[in-house]
């Protein structure tokens, strides 16, 4: 299965479109489009077909770092940073993209359990990604199997020293992750905070992030509930955007 994100703040377009998911386009806050992610998504070309003359065409270029995801109940996920190149139609306008962009590969989710993912393209080139799963009605600690993974940039940003990668910010998978999210009235991810330890014992302070929304949509499919919104992120002093999905089942 794969799947994509476009993130164009510049021209305050955001895109998702993940296979068997939901395929949804903003413009700012304002939501374009939103349906069953249908169409050519893993193709060298991607394109999205919508109603009301709405259409996509993108062709995604891997660019950064690679993010991999698995675990007990998790689906094995491949999250690489991406730039994409193409144009958005609606009605009869056409806006050119060149932006960053999250390239999504993994297998089936497993259906009848809440899923939540996040992938943050940080602004000096990294990459953070989340996966998590919990069972129906499952509460508590310990309920929720979630997995993150930080995902430094070859090199530090700002940088033309070759030597500078020996002491660029070290990543890896996240020894424990806590998500907290808080909801609207209608059950919406509006804000979350991030807790990753680092991986191994050598006593080094979590890191810690934040995130707040920028838009969001709801659809609703058989069986399941799928909440999708981009966030603006800071990690750990870090900035940067992405996407924030949770899938509940009906």
């Amino acid at each position: 299965m794969s799947g994509f994100d476009l993130l164009d703040p510049d021209r305050g377009v955001f895109v998702s479109a993940h296979e068997g998911r939901a395929a949804v386009v903003f413009d700012g806050s304002d939501l374009l489009a939103a349906d069953l992610a249908e169409g050519s998504l893993g193709e060298e070309l991607r394109s999205l077909r919508f109603g009301d003359g709405v259409g996509l065409k993108v062709e995604i270029e891997s660019s950064g770092p690679t993010a991999e995801l698995s675990g007990d109940r998790l689906p094995e996920e491949t999250v690489t940073r991406a730039h994409a190149t193409g144009s958005l139609h609606r009605g009869g306008e056409e806006t050119a993209l060149a932006c960053p962009a999250v390239e999504v590969g993994s297998t089936p989710r497993v259906t009848g359990q809440t899923t939540r993912a996040i992938a943050v393209l940080l602004a000096d080139g990294g990459l953070l990604a989340l996966s998590a799963v919990s069972a129906p009605g499952a509460e508590g600690h310990g309920a929720e199997e979630i997995v993150a993974v930080l995902a430094e940039p070859e090199h530090p940003a700002d940088s033309e020293d070759p030597d500078a990668e020996a002491d660029a910010p070290k990543g890896g998978r996240s020894a424990e992750t806590l998500l907290s999210t808080e909801y609207d009235a209608e059950g919406r991810q509006r804000r979350a905070t991030l807790e990753l330890s680092p991986p191994g014992e050598g006593g080094e302070p979590p890191l810690r992030g934040a995130g707040t929304l920028i838009c969001g949509a709801t659809l609703e499919v058989e069986g399941a509930r799928i909440d999708t919104a981009f966030f603006r992120w800071s990690i750990d002093g870090r900035p940067g955007l992405g996407r924030y999905e949770i899938i509940r089942p009906r």
